[in-house]
């Protein structure tokens, strides 16, 4: 199998409303690509209706993020299952998990990927201020090191994202803080004022 096909595979089970579990599972057996896997794995288990399997297909899931080639594409994609945990009220194995992946993405050398997957997690985190609170400070932490213009654009959304979860005003003052260009600054700001945030 292709990635393209993995990727129709997952689409495709995103839409069936209709979808069989076994059957899902098996079709995703035939799956190569780890990133459209775990995607896969992790809007099956949403379906599932059994709390036992819920887990041990999000568990597959965060094996199969494992075997994607580097430590920001393991983050970036483990975000899906750890949405799902969420969604699924599995808190505790929500909270590991973010730990482990928040562990494994400051082994990350190159501040750009590390900023980059801390954002995904941190998007995903943000409906759980215990654990957003780590994974927040380590994504802003990346800035120190060395700015770059998506982590702009990532403050800019995780700023909205906190004001959509009513976190204190100073805490998303802070994020803006980060925010070097004048005009995603200005932006985030007016946004937040709105009522669109």
């Amino acid at each position: 199998m292709t990635r393209q096909n993995d990727k129709i595979i997952r689409d495709k089970l995103a839409k069936d409303p209709k979808l069989d579990i076994s059957q899902a599972l098996k079709l995703m057996e035939q799956m190569v690509d780890p990133w459209y896997k775990t995607q896969a794995l992790s809007q099956v288990a949403v379906l599932s209706k059994n709390p036992k399997q819920q887990l041990k297909i999000l568990e597959q899931a965060f094996e199969s993020a494992q075997n994607c080639p580097d430590k920001n594409r393991i983050v970036t994609v483990s975000a899906w299952p750890l949405d799902a945990l969420f969604k699924l009220g599995l808190t505790q194995e929500f909270y590991d998990q973010t730990i482990k992946l928040n562990s494994l993405i400051q082994r990350d050398a190159f501040s750009i990927s590390r900023g980059s997957a801390l954002a995904s997690l941190c998007m995903t985190t943000v409906k759980a201020p215990k654990v957003f609170s780590v994974v927040i400070k380590n994504f802003l932490d990346t800035s120190n090191h060395r700015h770059f213009w998506r982590f702009d654009r990532d403050c800019y959304h995780l700023a909205l994202a906190m004001k959509n979860q009513a976190y204190p005003d100073q805490q998303i003052q802070t994020v803006l803080d980060h925010i070097k260009k004048p005009r995603i600054k200005k932006k985030a700001e007016r946004a937040l004022k709105s009522d669109i945030a």
